[in-house]
């Protein structure tokens, strides 16, 4: 159940991250992973899953980074 809760709550954070950057007028971050799918299907077209994976792994990966840079940012500009 816990692990549900926190798939969850990942959708819902790449959800509010991107809807963000699109109010913000980016359309670039949909481009980019546009690109990354491509990438992974291209990967497991090849038969290349290992790539395929890592591919997969890194495009999950890139909402943590944005919010921890986020949160960082928002700390920051409150602290000074």
């Amino acid at each position: 159940m816990r692990i549900q809760q926190e798939g969850r709550a990942e959708r819902q954070l790449r959800r509010l991250i991107e809807y963000k950057k699109t109010a913000a007028g980016s359309r670039t971050p949909r481009k980019a992973q546009a690109e990354d799918h491509l990438a992974i299907i291209a990967a497991i077209e090849r038969g290349d899953y290992l790539t395929a994976a890592s591919l997969v792994r890194n495009h999950l990966a890139d909402p943590k980074r944005e919010k921890v840079r986020s949160d960082f940012l928002e700390r920051k500009k409150y602290a000074a």
